[in-house]
């Protein structure tokens, strides 16, 4: 039979990355990662003898060679493509990313595996004024949101056909090592470390954040103890404005000019004001728990990403 295996998509991504670390750990998994063909960032995913890398397409997952994928218990699918234009709005590009969905679900039942998870996103809820729980209902607002909205009810319809059980988190504000430097947290540490000048909104929004390896151990509480199809919210249950983790970062970073930049921009047409998770039926459910501060985190990131390193 040999060892039991999981497979991760957009394993070079920083979610999949410290989702393949924290597995790594466990000593339990070989972990097939798989990865874009000839992607740049397949440097990303962990060296280790338990990682069998297979380069692939979403759009081919259902056309992959399958006699290495013996012993599958879980599929952990990450990748969620944004290779066309205007992806927050582009339904058509979004919903390609439903079909890759559907893809996994086949391969998942071509191999006998019996769990797949993905990941929803706040998104699918729009602009909310109360912290997200299970119950909070979808309200999509963008091509995004309704592609992740349509993923969940098609694969929640297949799982259920093939008798393979489907869980979708609803992941809210996460960051980590990795992530995109486009983010609000990344290109502020980016110009803390290379002294940027960086304009802000007037930054009132309350904010989620969730750190990434807190992220990976929640996905593998979810495969192993939770409910399928509940769609479980991801987050770290407490928020703040985005005045005070600048704020932070800045203490953190001693680079107090970013402050400066605080109210230089105006707010985004629809800008989100309000983003907190309320995380009691996951902690219930799986027993989890937050364990990494934000403080903690940017250091990580300042460590990892900018050789930066701060009590």
């Amino acid at each position: 039979m040999g060892n039991k295996k999981v497979i991760v998509t957009g394993a070079t991504s920083f979610i999949g990355k410290a989702l393949i670390e924290t597995i790594l750990k466990m000593d339990q998994y070989e972990i097939v990662a798989v990865a874009a063909p000839n992607s740049l960032r397949k440097k990303n995913i962990p060296k280790s003898e338990r990682i069998h890398i297979i380069e692939a397409d979403l759009k081919d997952m259902d056309m992959i060679d399958v006699k290495e994928l013996n012993n599958v218990e879980t599929i952990y699918h990450i990748a969620w493509s944004s290779r066309f234009r205007n992806p927050r709005y582009n339904l058509e590009g979004q919903m390609q990313n439903v079909d890759y969905l559907c893809k996994i679900v086949s391969l998942g039942e071509k191999i006998g595996c019996r769990k797949i998870v993905g990941i929803g996103s706040q998104a699918e809820c729009g602009r909310v004024m109360e912290p997200i729980a299970e119950s909070t209902p979808d309200n999509p607002e963008t091509a995004y949101a309704i592609a992740k909205c349509r993923a969940y009810e098609k694969g929640l319809k297949l799982c259920e056909k093939y008798g393979i059980d489907f869980y979708w988190p609803r992941l809210l504000s996460a960051y980590g090592p990795g992530d995109n430097m486009h983010t609000m947290i990344m290109s502020c540490l980016d110009a803390a470390v290379y002294n940027k000048k960086i304009a802000f909104t007037r930054c009132e929004q309350i904010w989620d954040y969730i750190y990434v390896e807190d992220v990976a151990n929640a996905l593998i509480g979810i495969a192993d103890k939770g409910i399928p199809g509940i769609k479980y919210t991801l987050a770290s249950g407490c928020g703040k404005r985005l005045v005070e983790y600048i704020k932070e970062i800045s203490e953190i970073a001693n680079a107090p000019f970013l402050m400066d930049g605080i109210g230089e921009r105006e707010y985004a047409e629809g800008q989100v004001m309000y983003l907190i998770g309320d995380i009691g039926r996951l902690s219930v459910d799986i027993g989890f728990r937050p364990t990494i501060s934000f403080h903690d985190g940017i250091r990580e990131i300042l460590a990892e990403n900018f050789n930066v390193f701060v009590k």
